[in-house]
């Protein structure tokens, strides 16, 4: 997230930006946990850099790459005296509606395997398996808090090249699946209606993303360039931060 922060401070000198480091060695224990720490970071931030000196809190704008950005969904929860500075949300392929539909038969494996061997609560949280009951389960608890409407401006920016993440869960968005099953959709439906209750579409603003990725390698197979590449790629980068100008002026 450092080239992200550097590019925005050039875009937006005008910002004071936190690069949260909260969680960032230990991205395997409960979201709702994690999602408190980085509430709490953000808290500690506003006091030293605002109330600290005495300047004026005026708006309050996020922006999260895969797990991060339902991390800050999770984070919202904590911050609701908060809200009325909430401006704008943007999320760099983040698995906002879990992992229920496959893409890859590898990424499930190794999501098998670091659920199994890892211990990955995050994991099973985003694969929905966390509870019995699926309307028990975080993912599906998380899309009942009235959170995301409270923004001005939702950005969520996804590719279908990046694999790691599935392409609907990125984008919030319902694509019916004939082969898929009738209850997992159902499911999916049910917690796009949840998260945005009282959102009027204009406020949502959904980005693919094209990268060129050149040679033949198991990380280019299975998605893992593109996902990376939402953090490294300046030149995709420049341009979404050129086409929101106004939005942060």
């Amino acid at each position: 997230m450092r080239l992200i922060a550097n590019i925005l401070s050039i875009h937006f000198p005008e910002c004071i930006i936190l690069n949260s480091q909260s969680n960032q060695y230990d991205t395997n224990g409960d979201i709702n946990q994690m999602g408190k720490k980085l509430a709490q970071e953000i808290r500690q931030f506003i006091e030293s850099q605002f109330i600290f000196y005495n300047k004026q809190l005026k708006r309050l704008s996020f922006i999260g790459h895969s797990l991060g950005g339902v991390l800050i969904r999770a984070a919202l929860v904590y911050l609701q005296d908060l809200s009325q500075y909430f401006y704008i949300f943007i999320t760099l392929s983040s698995p906002h509606l879990g992992f229920q539909f496959s893409q890859s038969k590898l990424i499930d494996a190794g999501l098998w395997v670091l659920k199994i061997v890892k211990k990955a609560l995050s994991l099973k949280q985003l694969s929905m398996t966390d509870q019995t009951n699926i309307y028990d389960t975080f993912i599906y608890q998380l899309s009942c808090q009235n959170t995301i409407s409270q923004f001005q401006h939702i950005i969520l920016v996804s590719s279908p090249q990046d694999l790691y993440v599935p392409y609907y869960s990125a984008r919030m968005q319902y694509v019916e699946k004939q082969e898929e099953d009738q209850n997992q959709q159902k499911i999916s439906l049910q917690m796009l209606n949840n998260i945005f209750k009282n959102v009027q579409v204009q406020r949502i603003h959904r980005i693919d993303v094209s990268f060129t990725i050149l040679g033949k390698n198991i990380d280019n197979y299975i998605g893992k360039t593109a996902h990376i590449m939402f953090l490294d790629n300046q030149e995709y980068l420049n341009i979404i931060f050129s086409h929101f100008k106004e939005l942060f002026s």
